[in-house]
């Protein structure tokens, strides 16, 4: 009969009563809440960290454009400047890459 009492013993000690059960929900519900709030928290971080990200990316971005954007009108101004004072080579070019391209594209 040892054995028997050894096994009710576990059982008792394994089952949890009614009140301690009870007593338990409140703590689980609050336990919950918190998980709840640090996700939120969480989440409201990841978000600003995207938001200061981007507006990093963002602000990068302008400056390469205004570069680009300096370089290009750079280069035209160049262009400009060495037509007016090629006038016939301008021609001369101009002429040429209009006879190939008309050479290019004819159908035979």
């Amino acid at each position: 009969m040892a054995i028997n009492e050894t096994i009710s013993e576990k059982i008792n000690e394994e089952v949890p009563e009614p009140s301690a059960t009870k007593q338990s929900i409140p703590e689980a519900r609050a336990s919950i809440d918190d998980a709840v709030v640090q996700f939120k928290a969480a989440a409201r971080s990841a978000r600003e960290a995207a938001r200061t990200m981007g507006l990093a990316v963002s602000s990068d971005a302008q400056g390469y454009y205004e570069d680009g954007k300096a370089k290009a009108n750079e280069a035209s101004e160049k262009a400009m400047a060495s037509a007016r004072e090629r006038p016939l080579m301008v021609a001369g070019i101009s002429f040429a890459a209009g006879f190939l391209v008309s050479r290019l594209l004819k159908v035979k």
